[in-house]
């Protein structure tokens, strides 16, 4: 009863120091791995805005490129399935559409960030744009319902279906629910434009001013 008592108590004592070796190493490579991320973190905070701006618009180019391969040029294997699934499945007819879209808010976020203004806003801007847009889609088409999948993808996908159905569930006629829908998406274009509501007149009048070559600040004849 003493030796097995003993090889007993030499059992435990392996175990818990192979316990505590086990939880060294795993609190080390935890560490490690935490300050490569905080030093990651601390990196990406420490760049020029407009550096990370930059990459962000490279980001969302490269995504746009990647969707034109599946949408437009058909890409093969599983990749460019996954892609026409989830473009045609989100924004139904309109997912040619989708590279056109990102490439114009990469280069805007690259080319103008001044104007572009807080990634939020420009979030909340073209989400009420696109989501306004493809509302009025699938109107337009009956508004249908996900136990109908082609009517789906041959309407707003599931993007212009949540911005459709639960107002058309609401207000019962279309012919409410379109004029709200296309609020949404002048909504979206003052919130991405930066424009505040009383300033739309005279950002019309400047657009029609540069449409038409007329210069609001024509120099005064020189007088003799």
């Amino acid at each position: 009863k003493a030796s097995s008592a003993a090889g007993s108590g030499a059992l435990a004592k392996t175990g818990t120091s192979i316990l505590r070796g086990v939880t060294a190493v795993w609190l080390a490579i935890a560490g490690l791995i935490g300050g490569i991320a905080r030093g990651i973190g601390h990196g990406a905070r420490d760049l020029d805005p407009e550096l990370r701006r930059d990459g962000i618009g490279l980001f969302i180019l490269s995504i746009a490129v990647v969707s034109a391969a599946g949408v437009w040029w058909s890409l093969e294997g599983f990749v460019g399935h996954l892609i026409r699934t989830i473009t045609g499945g989100s924004v139904g007819v309109l997912a040619w559409a989708v590279p056109i879209v990102l490439v114009v808010i990469a280069v805007r976020t690259m080319r103008s960030p001044d104007k572009a203004g807080p990634a939020g806003r420009q979030l909340i801007g073209w989400a009420a744009i696109i989501g306004g847009v493809l509302g009025l889609v699938h109107l337009s088409h009956g508004t249908p319902r996900p136990a109908d999948g082609n009517a789906m993808n041959e309407a707003g996908g599931a993007v212009g279906y949540l911005f459709s159905a639960i107002l058309m569930d609401l207000l019962k006629t279309p012919w409410v629910v379109a004029p709200i829908l296309v609020f949404v998406v002048l909504f979206g274009i003052l919130v991405v434009t930066g424009t505040p509501l009383h300033q739309v007149p005279q950002r019309w009048q400047d657009f029609v001013d540069l449409a038409t070559g007329r210069n609001k600040e024509e120099p005064e004849p020189a007088t003799k």
